[in-house]
């Protein structure tokens, strides 16, 4: 898979701090609504939202200026997820719908910190869920240190989360899976795939038995005869002549018939 068609995962640190722990309870747990954005953003942004939203509640979050907070938060689209790290554990996953600069709705959510910044790299979130992970178990599904734990406004590697895609699937639904205790399923790769269609292909070329055995059928239907072949054999073809069309579904014995003739290539019943 390449990258581009991975989600980018953006990690964000809610808490640590009793700020911080305002701030989760304020936009996060409590959420916010559209009538408290209305007088900080222009019509266009706000039409956005509606749509998104459709009235509802929503999760917001920002970042505070800086030069890799701001690179990360450029690279925020639609549809990337984004993991809401609390205490240990990721307490919510959703997906980017829409974000906004904006010191002004910064300030009235969170104020500013104590050099005076606020966390003006808005982004707004759908599809919310709440979880209950232990960051732990994520550390070597991204290839992270046992005793890794993120800080701040932080993306994964983009190579990592392509591989995760690949052998997990999608990062919301391994969530999911961690959470109610099951064993993660190891997708196939593509490799594994393609090799597997291969090997199917080369048992279903028909071999020189196949074509001796479908005369064989065919004559005896030529003699009006009715035709059985073993049971193993009922599902091949040849030059696509099915043979379970042509034969007898069941063998029925007779005293004077041993069992052992129903593992003839190909029987025929007058």
């Amino acid at each position: 898979m390449a990258q581009g068609h991975s989600r980018k995962v953006f990690i964000v640190v809610a808490g640590g701090n009793p700020s911080a722990e305002k701030h989760f309870e304020d936009t996060i747990q409590r959420k916010r609504t559209l009538e408290e954005v209305r007088r900080f953003l222009p019509p266009q942004e706000i039409e956005i939202l509606e749509r998104i939203y459709h009235g509802s509640d929503f999760i917001v979050w920002g970042s505070v200026p800086g030069p890799m907070n701001e690179v990360r938060w450029e690279k925020m689209t639609p549809g990337d997820v984004v993991l809401i790290y609390n205490a240990g554990r990721i307490r919510f996953a959703g997906e980017i719908a829409a974000k906004v600069r904006n010191k002004d709705l910064a300030r009235f959510f969170w104020r500013e910190d104590a050099s005076g910044g606020t966390w003006e790299f808005m982004y707004f979130i759908v599809n919310e869920e709440r979880t209950d992970v232990p960051f732990e178990k994520l550390n070597p599904l991204f290839g992270y240190q046992p005793n890794y734990r993120p800080q701040g406004f932080s993306m994964i590697n983009e190579e990592a989360v392509s591989n995760f895609a690949q052998s997990y699937g999608d990062v919301l639904g391994v969530l999911k899976t961690l959470e109610r205790g099951e064993e993660l399923i190891h997708l196939p790769s593509r490799r594994q795939v393609i090799n597997a269609q291969i090997e199917e292909r080369i048992e279903r070329v028909p071999t020189e038995h196949d074509e001796m055995q479908w005369r064989l059928i065919r004559l005896g239907q030529l003699a009006r005869c009715d035709v059985w072949v073993p049971r193993h054999d009922r599902p091949k073809q040849y030059q696509g002549h099915k043979f379970q069309d042509f034969v007898l579904r069941d063998f029925h014995q007779t005293i004077d018939v041993p069992r052992s003739i129903e593992n003839i290539d190909v029987v025929w019943k007058f």
